[in-house]
């Protein structure tokens, strides 16, 4: 585990995929979390300010406040 990190992933090379860009190796074993980024038993995203790589544009992005609740705010758009 990276000490740094408030989360981990566990992976398990399964078989190496190539693309043009960059590879893909197996898939996710499991998910290790400080407990101080906990809230409830689920995961505080502010708390963790996760840093997300965007492979298009080969760019790093912050993740940015939660805005609205997913399926509650759009519910009204469905009537």
């Amino acid at each position: 585990m990276i000490d740094q990190c408030s989360i981990n992933m566990e992976c398990k090379l399964i078989k190496t995929v190539g693309f043009p860009t960059h590879n893909v190796f197996g898939q996710i074993e499991a998910t290790n979390c400080d407990k101080d980024v906990l809230m409830e038993g689920a995961v505080d995203f502010e708390k963790v300010q996760p840093i997300l790589f965007v492979m298009n544009d080969r760019s790093y992005w912050k993740l940015g406040t939660r805005f609205a609740k997913a399926w509650k705010r759009w519910k009204k758009l469905d009537r």
